[in-house]
């Protein structure tokens, strides 16, 4: 097997690398990881130095495929290390230049190993980690299968929670609610009255309806939502261009407006079965909009055209009131000093407990009925 290390996805061809994903899933995409480093948003400048991995047989042909980057800080990665890195700089190493395959700047969870021979892939991703003396490599949000490879290779295993809505069948909304408690189901009847009646108008398009200049007010909104934060937004317009020039298809925007005025939106991506919520922004606050916009039309979206999951994004107790059900993802470390690999596999085992009660508590607190059922009895 020859093992080949590249510095973009632009040396990979689109269609060997689009065969080894197991599913359709958008983010894993050619078009999407090229638009990331097209646009200036993933580079060595940025921080993210692309290392792509692609397994080769006999033949030439590509067999296996593996998003790697060198990473310089921890930022845009969603499982947070900053702990780690500190107690590397008090002992002395250096955590920096770590080694990290993920999607940049996208918690979601799918295949990481791509194509026939993941534990090949994943041993020669360590192998460039040791040779290159990185100080770690990771592997961010895995698919099972992924999962069970590192556990083989004895990577240090960590486990966080997000919260997703599945559809059980529904039917549609008012369906949805049925499930909640009477209490739960008319607060939120409540939050979409008022919404309504203030005014707000929806619409959804696809990326072939974004023309530029809907697409620069898609972006300003994206922007402002870091902007109020006193930070600068991880993409820019240029990777909003790419993405609905390269997979229109795989694009949901939704249009708030407001007496006509495009207001506030959400940016979603979708794929044959599921719905991913991204990228939201408004001009200013509106009263209760953003679970309307990133949840509410979300799922409407999802039981109106037969798409059985939807992911809304990290984090958010709130989501849990709403009828989003909290979920396992995982990451996976290998750590080349054994001494700090040891101190931090005792801290995840740590963590680990407080997760797995975090979310059994979580389940308890969900709004329905059978819940509510099950504490009686």
């Amino acid at each position: 097997m020859q093992v080949e290390c590249l510095t973009g996805m632009g040396d990979i061809d689109p269609a060997s690398w689009n065969a080894l994903i197991p599913d359709d899933n958008p983010f894993l995409s050619h078009a999407f990881l090229l638009a990331l480093e097209e646009s200036g948003s993933v580079t060595k400048a940025t921080g993210w130095l692309p290392r792509h991995l692609l397994l080769r047989n006999e033949q030439g042909a590509v067999v296996a495929g593996m998003p790697l980057y060198s990473k310089t800080h921890s930022y845009g990665e969603f499982v947070f290390d900053w702990a780690w890195a500190d107690a590397y700089a008090r002992s002395g190493l250096n955590y920096y230049p770590k080694l990290l395959c993920a999607v940049p700047f996208s918690p979601v969870r799918g295949a990481r190993l791509l194509g026939e021979h993941p534990t090949q892939l994943l041993s020669a991703a360590k192998a460039l980690a040791e040779e290159s003396a990185y100080s770690s490599l990771h592997v961010l949000f895995p698919n099972a299968r992924d999962l069970a490879t590192a556990k083989e290779k004895q990577f240090l295993l960590r486990c966080d929670c997000q919260f997703h809505w599945k559809d059980t069948g529904y039917g549609d909304f008012n369906g949805f609610l049925a499930e909640f408690r009477s209490e739960r189901r008319r607060k939120i009847r409540r939050e979409r009255t008022h919404v309504r009646e203030a005014g707000f108008d929806f619409q959804w398009v696809t990326g072939h309806d974004l023309d530029s200049e809907l697409l620069s007010t898609v972006y300003e909104l994206y922007a402002i939502t870091y902007r109020i934060r006193g930070r600068l937004p991880y993409l820019d317009r240029k990777f909003f261009e790419l993405i609905t020039e390269l997979i229109p298809g795989n694009i949901r925007v939704l249009l708030v407006r407001l007496s006509g005025e495009v207001v506030a939106c959400a940016l979603y991506l979708q794929s044959k079965d599921k719905l991913y919520g991204r990228y939201w922004g408004s001009k200013k606050h509106y009263p209760l909009l953003h679970f309307e916009t990133c949840y509410y039309q979300g799922i409407e979206y999802c039981l109106a055209n037969d798409l059985q999951h939807f992911d809304p994004g990290t984090q958010g107790e709130h989501k849990l009131l709403r009828g989003f059900r909290p979920q396992k993802v995982y990451s996976m470390h290998w750590m080349r000093d054994p001494t700090l690999a040891a101190a931090i596999a005792d801290y995840l085992q740590r963590e680990r407990n407080l997760v797995n009660n975090y979310i059994k508590q979580c389940r308890q607190c969900l709004p329905f009925r059978q819940i509510e059922d099950s504490k009686r009895s």
